[in-house]
């Protein structure tokens, strides 16, 4: 009995998936820690469980496969969803997406987000959260809150609350409030939320920040970022209450340009020669990345930028190059 149409269309896309040049393109895109091969298993995998992305344009899905590569995170629906809107494939990262980008920043040692319900015990000082225990014989009720505490290499620890009001407004303002994750999965988009504000205050990567654009849910909630290298304030006297409470990881970046720093040498960098010098070494994922989180257009000549933006581009291109 010969395949369906549907069918014929997911073998199909499974092929071209599956092909040399498409894993060419991956191995461009994809960091040290993830394999060509690996993605593929993963997307193949993904195509299986939901074949309604076989209806969609190859140009969407195969640019929401890539831009997942780019960042190193699989669309296995834990870390990152693809999802089908009509005929176009969108990205959604997950909140343990956006916590696994931040780790590898180097400046934190876990990062969760939390979920508060009626029948908890719970208290915040507008620093920090300094009391959540939960009694697992008797039923939770409603989620009337969510938060997030990051914890730092030394042991410090940040925290961030948002009532469920505030989580309800955003939802309102996405682009994907009306289906997809928020209809599936409203406390794990609860916990993305206060993970996505939260990161506003936080030292992180460029990465980051280059997976919350790439991100199709994204909030206009989030404005600018703040800069990498702002120090954000840390309840270092907080008691840490998360060991008891309910705690599942799960997250996803935001607009904005890296404060550009100063030349080295005194200025004596031939910063031109230099920037047109590691972009021709490098391949044209990394430069276009490096670009955009530099708010550079693809087409911007090197030669109109001055030094110290210039010097910027460079160690962004150098970071998205693994240097």
């Amino acid at each position: 009995m010969p395949p369906t149409a549907a069918v014929q269309k997911v073998q199909k896309v499974k092929s071209l998936i599956a092909s040399d040049d498409f894993q060419k393109q991956l191995a461009m895109a994809l960091p040290r820690i993830v394999t060509p091969e690996r993605f593929i298993r993963v997307a193949l995998t993904t195509i299986n469980k939901t074949p309604k992305l076989a209806e969609c344009t190859q140009s969407s899905l195969f640019a929401a496969m890539l831009d997942c590569a780019s960042l190193g995170i699989e669309p296995d629906g834990r870390r990152a969803h693809l999802i089908p809107y009509g005929t176009t494939c969108q990205l959604i990262i997950d909140y343990k997406g956006l916590i696994e980008l931040a780790r590898r920043s180097g400046e934190l040692s876990d990062w969760k987000a939390v979920l508060v319900c009626d029948n908890d015990e719970f208290e915040a000082d507008g620093e920090a959260v300094t009391l959540h225990r939960i009694n697992y014989r008797e039923p939770r009720g409603d989620v009337f809150a969510v938060y997030s505490v990051a914890t730092f290499k030394d042991g410090v620890k940040s925290y961030e609350v948002m009532t469920r009001d505030e989580v309800e407004a955003i939802k309102g303002r996405s682009k994907a409030s009306g289906s997809g994750p928020w209809k599936t999965d409203w406390s794990e988009m609860a916990k993305k939320t206060v993970i996505r504000r939260h990161s506003k205050v936080l030292p992180l990567s460029a990465e980051f920040r280059t997976a919350v654009e790439k991100d199709y849910d994204s909030l206009p909630d989030l404005g600018s970022m703040a800069s990498a290298l702002t120090p954000p304030q840390r309840a270092s006297e907080a008691k840490d209450v998360t060991d008891e409470a309910e705690v599942e990881e799960y997250t996803t970046p935001v607009e904005e340009q890296r404060p550009a720093p100063a030349p080295e040498d005194g200025g004596k960098v031939d910063w031109i020669a230099t920037a047109i010098e590691a972009e021709k070494n490098a391949p044209a994922g990394p430069i276009k990345r490096a670009r955009k989180a530099c708010s550079m257009a693809d087409d911007l000549e090197l030669q109109t930028l001055d030094d110290t933006a210039l010097a910027g581009y460079v160690k962004v291109l150098k970071i998205e190059m693994g240097a």
